[in-house]
């Protein structure tokens, strides 16, 4: 379930979120660091998720996640994408930061539906013609 509010809105959730959730991340170690995490990309989850694992050098350490997500300020579930490194750290697409997974499950009360390996994501992104997601 994809909830469509105005981007002026996701912003200002977005923003809340990021400073509150500041006290849970992480470094994840070079070699899965991005550049230019300064922005925001409210309401691109999907893509920014897509993004972060077709660059991802070590495929088999990163999993793409398609869920249910619940910002506290939203308060009501909406569909989130997410990767999942070495299984206990979160990278969010939309924050872009990386948050130690047991925290960020807890804060956004998140569930997870689907997992997807970098060429599970690439087929089943092209079967259903192209776009970031959700593919469920």
């Amino acid at each position: 379930m994809i909830i469509d509010i105005p981007l002026e809105e996701a912003k200002e959730i977005s923003r809340l979120d990021r400073e509150k959730m500041k006290a849970y991340e992480v470094e994840p170690g070079e070699v899965y660091q991005i550049k230019n995490r300064r922005h925001l990309k409210p309401k691109r989850c999907y893509e920014e998720a897509f993004r972060y694992m077709s660059k991802c050098e070590h495929p088999d350490k990163v999993v793409l996640v398609h869920g249910l997500y619940k910002p506290p300020k939203l308060n009501r579930y909406a569909g989130h994408a997410w990767i999942e490194i070495n299984g206990n750290v979160i990278f969010d697409g939309v924050l872009q930061r990386f948050y130690k997974k047991t925290d960020y499950i807890k804060y956004y009360e998140a569930i997870e539906e689907m997992r997807y390996t970098k060429k599970e994501m690439f087929s089943t992104g092209l079967k259903n013609g192209g776009h970031y997601g959700p593919w469920h």
